[in-house]
């Protein structure tokens, strides 16, 4: 929105309103657009592309190399094709259905967005891509999400230290329980 040539963005217009007493009008929630953030981790592993993405390549075999995933049962669509989706089952008996939104093996890449979760995240997308990297591989696993949360002072474990520290802990068990199984002998 453009007012006396000044472009306002959402939490400037939210800021207007308040300042003119119209927030009783409209919540600030309404307002204010959900920040998106971003986590990714790396991992190099001494074996070649093509081996490594043999252990991550079927998305229905995430249970074997991310070791808080107990489960990925099939819900919708045939294997790795996009819109496929599956309910995954965590070691805390939560779940996560989970739609597959890019597979390109030749590029050794997938993406899948969650749909529903028990997670304080929102709007999460995730790649895993397999690069070569020196005589081995470069595996990145990188989210895109928001907070489910968006108020100014998220509940206790709902906050973006509490999305972050999940993610880091998710991330490195899967990444480095991924290099064991790649060079193991």
């Amino acid at each position: 929105m453009r007012m006396n040539g000044v472009s306002w963005s959402p939490t400037r217009r939210g800021a207007l309103l308040l300042g003119l007493g119209l927030a009783a009008a409209m919540p600030a929630a309404a307002v204010m657009a959900a920040e998106k953030l971003t986590y990714g981790q790396t991992i190099d592993i001494d074996r070649p592309p093509a081996a490594v993405w043999a252990v991550i390549a079927n998305v229905a075999d995430m249970p074997a190399w991310i070791p808080p995933v107990r489960s990925s049962v099939p819900v919708s669509g045939e294997g790795n094709t996009i819109g496929a989706r599956r309910e995954l089952t965590f070691v805390n008996d939560s779940t996560s259905l989970i739609e597959i939104v890019v597979y390109d093996p030749a590029a050794m890449t997938y993406s899948y967005h969650i749909l529903t979760s028990q997670l304080p995240l929102a709007d999460y997308v995730a790649t895993v891509r397999v690069e070569p990297e020196g005589s081995g591989s470069r595996v990145t696993w990188s989210s895109v999400f928001t907070r489910r949360d968006t108020s100014a002072t998220p509940a206790a474990g709902a906050d973006d230290a509490a999305a972050f520290g999940m993610l880091k802990g998710l991330y490195t068990a899967g990444l480095e329980n991924l290099k064991a199984i790649a060079t193991a002998p």
